[in-house]
């Protein structure tokens, strides 16, 4: 059985003190630690040198200069308050961004507030006190550029699904690059750097957790973008277009009714009941709508949400307002029909109340999956022929 001498003691702390560690503190703990780890080998007879050799070459080459490194930054104060920062912020943020992800899926208020708020603490505080940080852990302080792209890559990344979500301009273009930039350049070097390193493993283990949940919160964000900002625009114009020609076709309507004699009145006094009975509902349908999808006061030409793929759907199908609006669309087809003495006045007539869209099985269930300002859309269209097709019938009337 073997045992260590002073000489032996005396040369592993000059090894020790050559491979990187000062601090006599820490040099007395971690000679103390080799000679505890050895003392099993010497025990079984192994001679000194060979147990010792076989525990250093068990190391990594830099490890007593990082554990040194680490003992540092571990007393370092301004370091330490920075970490904290780092993981309060990482939580903190992560929380909010999944809270007003959650929210801005079920369509409830206060989500666009609870995203950026999360986003912004994640990639403005959280994400910069990551790099720093995992920067000044490095005992050779090396790659500085590495962590820049890599803060710029996650920050793109992660701000893209944000500005999808809230339909702000250069969404795509943060969408497009910033996976791009993450997967060839800075995932591949950044996460062999990192778990080549067994003592920042469990540190970096959390903040990978936090990063997943970043990541995971952003993609799910892109599940409540039911439309893109383009088609939610053009959707728009079509709705209150159709509104104004609503409006216009209407009053000359009611000038034609208005100067005619009581007999053509007479004539004209049921379509006019039908007509106003069938825009009163559609009225009605699109204002149940946005109610379904926005929160506060709302009106049929003042509302914010418009993306909303619910809405369309949960209205038609409560309390038969499809089957009413299909009997209120053919009784008024009727009262058309019955004005225009000649067939082919008829037939232009009713030219403009053919509906596929709502009264085809297969193709309604397409509408009621559409987003709200589609359906909008589609329904302000229905009142605009509605119109047209009074004004024809009544000039029609002899």
């Amino acid at each position: 059985m073997n045992a260590l001498t002073d000489e032996d003691i005396d040369f592993i702390y000059n090894d020790v003190r050559q491979k990187g560690i000062s601090l006599e503190m820490l040099l007395d703990e971690m000679v103390d630690h080799i000679c505890c780890t050895l003392e099993p080998a010497l025990q079984k007879g192994v001679p000194f040198v060979t147990a010792y050799h076989d525990f250093i070459n068990s190391l990594e080459n830099d490890t007593f200069k990082n554990l040194q490194h680490q003992t540092i930054l571990s007393t370092d104060l301004k370091f330490q308050k920075m970490k904290k920062s780092m993981f309060f912020t990482g939580f903190f943020g992560t929380l909010v961004l999944v809270s007003g992800v959650f929210f801005k899926i079920n369509h409830w208020p206060g989500a666009g507030i609870l995203m950026v708020l999360g986003m912004l603490l994640v990639a403005l505080v959280f994400l910069p006190l990551f790099f720093i940080t995992s920067y000044k852990e490095q005992e050779t302080k090396k790659n500085v550029l590495l962590f820049i792209i890599g803060y710029i890559t996650l920050a793109f990344l992660l701000l893209g699904p944000l500005f999808k979500v809230m339909h702000w301009p250069f969404a795509n273009v943060l969408l497009f690059y910033g996976p791009i930039s993450l997967a060839v350049v800075f995932l591949p070097t950044y996460l062999v750097s990192i778990f080549r390193k067994a003592n920042e493993t469990k540190t970096n283990f959390i903040f990978l957790i936090i990063l997943i949940g970043i990541g995971l919160s952003s993609l799910f964000s892109l599940s409540a973008v039911n439309i893109s900002k383009t088609a939610i625009d053009r959707y728009d114009s079509e709705y209150r277009t159709n509104l104004q020609v609503y409006s216009l076709v209407s009053e000359k309507s009611d000038s034609i009714f208005d100067a005619a004699s009581e007999e053509k009145k007479q004539k004209a006094q049921t379509l006019k009941n039908a007509s106003n009975e069938l825009n009163s509902f559609i009225d009605q349908l699109m204002l149940d709508m946005i109610k379904n999808s926005n929160s506060g006061e709302v009106t049929l030409n003042d509302f914010s949400l418009k993306d909303d793929k619910k809405a369309c759907r949960t209205v038609l199908e409560t309390a038969g307002n499809y089957e009413k609006l299909l009997q209120l669309l053919q009784n008024y087809r009727n009262a058309v029909r019955a004005i225009p003495p000649q067939e082919i006045d008829k037939i232009i007539s009713t030219n403009s109340l053919k509906f596929n869209l709502l009264e085809s099985e297969n193709e309604v269930q397409v509408f009621k999956q559409f987003p709200l300002i589609e359906a909008l859309a589609t329904l302000s269209a229905v009142k605009k022929n509605v119109a047209i097709a009074k004004y024809e019938a009544l000039q029609t009337i002899e």
